[in-house]
Formats: structure tokens, sequence, C-alpha cells
């Protein structure tokens, strides 16, 4: 039966009826069916479906750790052959084919597909994100510096491009500048336990422990259950040799994580 599920998935596929046809393909792959054949459709269909996030978890679950393998490939080329055949404009297909290629560590090959938009439109703010980011990935910080802050300037803030920018300028040694940065970020949206730890961190860097600690302490206020805050903490608290705070914080982190301390 799997061949007739397989034809009539296409079958809805082709009647742009997706959900109908993820429900079967998802099915068929549960089954080991061809996930070659299978990946490509149900990728097109969440796209169809204005639903990329649900296109990551399938390559998070199926692509190979390199994501270069023979099948891996295949799985690119019938993703972006699928991806013609719907009817996108020319704007979402670049910036697709742009999404795509990112899940596959092609990262010059998305940065074509930006720059096939920015072509057209030079202020578009979502491909010229995708493309700082990338740039950044590729240690091309001043490129990546010089889009930020072309997006900043339009809008100040943007937490996406602010939030780069630091990572950006972090990476440049230019710590006050940074500390700066992701200060702001965090007066735009503090509910991401990543950015406190840039923050301290930076200010840890620049010297300035005991500013690292009190932010740090400011991040367990809002995550008083995060092992990581307190690991870090632990590491703080060593190098200016608070022996009792070590103490506690070990304690806390017992209390958080008894495994790591089974032994």
């Amino acid at each position: 039966m799997t061949n007739n599920d397989f034809e009539l998935a296409n079958k809805f596929f082709n009647n742009k009826q997706y959900d109908n046809a993820i429900n079967i393909y998802s099915n068929l792959l549960d089954k080991n069916y061809n996930e070659i054949e299978l990946i490509p459709y149900i990728i097109n269909s969440y796209i169809a479906l204005d639903d990329f996030d649900s296109c990551i978890k399938i390559f998070k679950k199926y692509l190979s750790d390199s994501k270069d393998s023979d099948n891996d490939i295949n799985i690119l080329n019938n993703c972006l052959n699928l991806l013609k055949t719907l009817e996108l404009d020319d704007y979402d297909f670049n910036l697709n084919s742009a999404k795509i290629l990112i899940q596959f560590g092609k990262t010059d090959e998305a940065i074509k597909y930006l720059n096939n938009i920015l072509e057209n439109n030079p202020e578009d703010t979502v491909s010229s994100k995708l493309k700082a980011i990338l740039l950044y990935d590729q240690n091309k910080l001043e490129e990546s510096l010089s889009i930020l802050n072309n997006i900043l300037d339009k809008n100040p803030n943007d937490y996406l491009a602010l939030q780069y920018k630091g990572y950006v300028l972090l990476n440049q040694k230019k710590l006050k500048e940074g500390i700066d940065v992701f200060e702001k970020v965090l007066s735009i949206y503090d509910k991401d336990y990543n950015i406190w730890r840039q923050l301290y961190f930076a200010y840890a860097y620049s010297g300035d422990l005991m500013k690292s600690l009190d932010v740090n302490k400011n991040a367990l206020k809002i995550f008083p259950d995060n092992y990581i805050l307190y690991y870090d903490r632990l590491e703080l608290l060593e190098s200016i040799n608070d022996y009792n705070g070590v103490s506690n914080t070990l304690e806390k982190l017992k209390e958080l994580k008894p495994e790591f301390f089974n032994d």
C-alpha cells in the first residue's frame, strides 16, 4: 500500500491540500519509506503553508550530522527542484531557497539567493538580517556589522539586529560597545538567558568581575532554576576566591543537578 499512499499524497500535494499530504507523507516516513523522496515533499508542503519552523524540525531529525552525506545532497537537490513547482513569487522563491540551503550548511549558496532579493530590494530587512547573520557565521565581521548598522539606523530597537551586533562587537574585542548593546537588548526583552550570559561574560572579560557577578545575580532572579547560570556563577566566584560563595553555589547545583555529583 505504500506506493499507493505515496501517489495519493502526491495528488493532495498537487491539489494544494498540503495538510492532507503531510499527514500521509509523515506516516510513510515513520514506516521507513524512501526519505529522499518523502522529505522534499514534506518540506515544500510546509513552505507552501508558510511554516518553515516545521521544516527545521524535519531537517534536524533526518539529516546526518555532517549534512553532507549522499542522502543529504539528494534531499537538498530534490527540495530545491520541487520548490520550483510551487507558485511562489521571486521573493519567496529566493528566500526559501536560501533558508533550505542554510539548513545544509551551504552558506555561500544561500547568500547568492539573498543577494537576488537585495538587488531588487536593497532595504529588505528579512534578507538583510539573514545575510548579516551568515556573514557573522563566516567571521566576516565588518561586512556583517555594516549591514546590521544599516538595519538599526532605520529601526534602533530591532532585537535580532541588536543581538548580532553585540556578538560582532564582542568578537572584535570591543567590549564596552558590546556591553552597551547587550544592555539595550535586555531592556527590550530579558527572557533569553543566553543574552544575560553574553553580558556578564563581557563584563568579566573587561576585568569587572564584581559587575559580572551582579549581572549574573540579576539573571538568576529571572531564571532561578537555571543550572547553567549557577555553573557560570561558580566559575566567577572561584576567580575572585570567594570560597563561601563557591560552597553555597555548589549546594544549589547539587539540588538542581544531583546526577552531576553521583560519583
